[in-house]
């Protein structure tokens, strides 16, 4: 029977709105018997997201229906409701909308309840950690019940133990385990029955504990093992206590040794070990047991080292060997152990070790250490060598240059076979100045290397070697000489003429002929050599400084009107003195007389040994002062005697033999006028007649007195009697070469020199002046100090009008006006220019 229950309708004369519907009325599904659950089916209703509310009523008639206070779609049925009939009343509402309120059809009569009757619930099973415990349900009724299961702790449910069984862990200890059953059967309501408490859960007991045993040698520094067997159950967790004294009983524990591993020291000699071995678990009695007793400890044996030494240079690229010296007893092995400052070098373990760039700057040490069956280890480390320094590289060899010179032209550089790993560099110098940017492999010949001397430097470089650097042989780069070329030849003297107010600038015109001497010039003042004195003078010279005559050798002196030097009965000698041309004095009767304004004097005169020769001099008729020329430890020339502080002035000075069988040799004098510090000087050295082979050993004397000059200038005015007399151009530039050589070897400065060619003369050989002049440009280009300074296109050729006009009437000489060209065109080409 269905009871339906109408809405409230709104009044006509309200504004009309939707309302609530439902196309199916609800229904109940479930038993209807006390203690069981029915469940409502609202039905189908619209709007469908209308809100849906519910209220259970019970009656024996739909008239008599109360409410049960039930409001959700379930509903457990109450004992009160037996006898009577349930009804659901459903309320859809939504706003804006008239609820409607359905019912359901009335239930069958609510019959009473069944009941299930529970069993005695008990544990079986010891409260012990690790063991099982078994839930007893006991006898239940009616048959046919379903079982669950909860365990319980201390009255507390132990999430997920809902099986049949439990088993307590390590967490339960000390607490009491319980089981709830709960019974089902359909139609009847669940019954659930808990057994007693257990007593406390107590902790499990492990189930092997085995006594452990020490193996090794009970030595001091022999390692012993405990041995600790095989505890269970699985998850023993084991720690460990050694023990020394001599019985068990006054045993005690070794302080720290908590190791399963203990190694005795010395102060465990005599005392006998034993280890303790605790097992514990959690959840369990922990248990420990002891082993016995090992023999009573016994000294360490004695490995005996050396200390090993080290073999070898120290440097990259050699090989050190260690030396390990004697280690005993018999039967120790050795192994090696290389250190760089002190820290293992990586696979260095071997008697040799290979030293490398890594290795520099570094000191090497070796470590040997020895080892035995049954004996401690053993180290002993060398003294370390001293730092490693950078290698020597083997193969160096000298580069060579391969190519042509003309401009245009490229230079190849040919390193030669270096070492392996050697890198090298380049780097091109010309007269023996590099290049800069010229660094790589070639190098473009250019003007600017015309009349120089080109090289090239090659630098091999290795990581921990020191680099090392060879040069090429020079090759000329022939040509014009350029205005280059005679800068970088004259540095020496410009750079001194620069610093002629502080200290003296030295000229010496010499080895030569004739044309130093000024031959068919009327006035010793009309020398070329004179006049460029003054020339120099006049472009730079010390304010208030006006300088002396200069150098004279004594077979020069008479020669001119205006000489100042004269001489009476000197005996001529050839062998040394700057030009070949000295005086011996023998007797008073010979004489050398100097008048001239002079403020200082250098009397220069040869010296010998195992003589008595002396000579005297006086100033100005004051007392003669004796100068022995004999008795000197070598017999050489250039021995000087200096007369010093004279009043500015013209002062005369009078040198005289003195007797005796032994001559004195006099080889010229230095004039000097406020000029002996500073201020321009010039020196000559030449003789008429002589040719380039007459200064070359043995005629080699005059250069001894050279050394006494220290030349900041060479003019070298030689070659034209060698032309005259028909010798060859390379004949002669072998011998000026060598007096070149000659040159250098005895001064202590780097003079720079200008080779002085003349001009073509008659010859009584086949040979052309251009051979010469070549010979002169060839000498030059292979020498950056060397510059030439060519007399020929001043004068012209030979007979030429340009020639008569600066010649004396031998055709031979220069007049005093080709003197004077000379003279001045030369200081002008010395000097730098004004822009310069």
């Amino acid at each position: 029977m269905a009871v339906v229950l109408a809405g409230t309708v709104a009044p006509s004369s309200a504004r009309p709105v939707a309302a609530v519907s439902s196309s199916t009325p609800p229904s109940i599904t479930g038993t209807p018997q006390a203690g069981l659950t029915l469940t409502v089916r609202p039905g189908v209703w619209s709007p469908t997201d209308a809100t849906l509310t519910y209220r259970w009523l019970s009656g024996t008639t739909s008239k008599s229906l109360v409410a049960t206070g039930g409001t959700t779609t379930t509903y457990v049925v109450r004992a009160a409701d037996v006898g009577k009939r349930l009804v659901v009343e459903v309320t859809g509402s939504k706003s804006g909308y008239t609820s409607l309120v359905r019912s359901s059809s009335m239930t069958a009569t609510v019959v009473a309840a069944a009941t299930i009757t529970p069993g005695q619930v008990s544990i079986e099973g010891s409260p012990v950690v690790d063991s099982t415990l078994t839930a007893a349900s006991g006898t239940w009724a009616p048959a046919g019940l379903t079982f669950g299961y909860q365990w319980l702790t201390d009255s507390v449910a132990v999430s997920g133990a809902t099986a049949t069984t439990y088993t307590p862990g390590a967490g339960d200890l000390g607490k009491r385990v319980s089981v709830r059953v709960t019974g089902s059967k359909t139609g009847y309501p669940s019954v659930s029955a808990t057994s007693a408490p257990s007593a406390v859960v107590v902790p499990g007991t492990l189930t092997a504990t085995p006594t452990p045993s020490v193996s090794g040698t009970p030595q001091v520094d022999a390692t012993l093992t405990a041995e600790p067997g095989t505890w269970a159950p699985a998850g023993v967790q084991l720690s460990y206590q050694w023990l020394a004294g001599t019985t068990a009983q006054d045993s005690v524990a070794v302080s720290g040794a908590t190791s399963s591993t203990y190694t005795p020291g010395t102060d465990d000699t005599g005392r006998r070990l034993s280890v303790q071995v605790m097992g514990s678990k959690p959840g369990y009695a922990s248990v420990t047991t002891t082993s016995a007793l090992s023999e009573a400890v016994t000294p360490a044996p004695i490995i005996t080292p050396a200390t090993p030494t080290i073999t070898g240079t120290a440097e990259v690229g050699r090989t050190l060997t260690a030396d390990s010296g004697t280690w005993s007893p018999d039967g120790v092995q050795l192994a090696f152990q290389w250190l760089r400052d002190g820290v293992a070098a990586q696979d260095a373990t071997g008697t040799a070790y290979d030293l490398t760039a890594a290795d520099r700057g570094s000191a090497i040490s070796v470590r040997v250490t020895g080892t035995k069956a049954g004996f401690p280890t053993t180290a002993r480390t060398s003294t370390e060598t001293q730092a490693v320094a950078e290698g020597t590289q083997v193969s160096t060899p000298t580069p060579t240059v391969t190519g042509t010179t003309a401009i245009g032209d490229v230079l190849t550089a040919v390193p030669g076979d270096w070492d392996n790993g050697v890198t090298v560099a380049y780097q091109w110098l010309r007269d023996g100045t590099a290049l800069t940017g010229e660094t790589s492999v070639q190098h473009t010949v250019v003007a600017a290397d015309v009349g120089s001397l080109m090289c090239l430097t090659v630098t091999g470089a290795r990581a921990g070697y020191a680099s090392q650097s060879r040069t090429s042989a020079q090759l000329a780069v022939t040509g014009a000489q350029s205005a280059s070329k005679v800068t970088r030849a004259l540095e020496t003297f410009r750079a001194a003429f620069a610093d002629v107010d502080r200290q003296p600038v030295d000229v010496f015109v010499g080895p030569s002929d004739s044309l130093a001497d000024g031959a068919r010039a009327t006035s010793i003042q009309k020398r070329w050599i004179s006049v460029l004195r003054d020339d120099l003078r006049g472009v730079h010279q010390p304010v208030g400084v006006k300088g002396g005559f200069g150098y004279l050798d004594p077979l020069n002196w008479g020669k001119f009107p205006d000489n100042p030097i004269s001489y009476v009965s000197g005996v001529g000698a050839f062998e040394q003195g700057l030009g070949r041309q000295t005086l011996a004095l023998f007797n008073s009767t010979q004489t050398i007389t100097v008048k001239a304004e002079l403020t200082d004097l250098d009397i220069v005169y040869a010296g010998l040994t195992g003589t008595a020769g002396t000579f005297t001099y006086s100033v100005d008729g004051g007392p003669e002062v004796r100068v022995y020329t004999g008795a000197k430890p070598t017999s050489r020339g250039g021995y000087v005697e200096k007369v010093s502080g004279l009043a500015p002035g013209v002062h005369q000075v009078v040198m005289r033999g003195t007797g005796g069988g032994s001559p004195a040799i006099v080889e010229g004098v230095m004039l000097y006028n406020g000029d002996r510090s500073s201020g321009v000087r010039v020196w000559e050295g030449g003789a008429s007649g002589l040719a380039a082979a007459n200064y070359v050993a043995p005629g080699d004397r005059w250069a001894e007195s050279l050394k006494e000059v220290h030349p900041d200038l060479v003019v070298l005015p030689i070659g034209s009697n060698d032309f005259a007399l028909g010798t060859p151009a390379k004949d002669t530039e072998v011998k000026i070469r060598e007096i070149i050589a000659t040159i250098r070897a005895r001064v202590d400065t780097d003079p720079s020199i200008v080779l002085m060619p003349y001009y073509e003369r008659p010859t009584s050989g086949t040979g052309t002046w251009a051979a010469y002049e070549e010979m002169y440009a060839r000498i030059a280009s292979t020498d950056p100090k060397i510059a030439v300074f060519d007399l020929a296109p001043l004068f012209g050729a030979y007979g030429s009008a340009q020639r008569a006009g600066l010649m004396s009437s031998d055709m031979l000489h220069p007049s005093d006006t080709g003197y004077a060209l000379i003279a001045d065109r030369l200081a002008a080409f010395l000097t730098p220019s004004p822009q310069g």
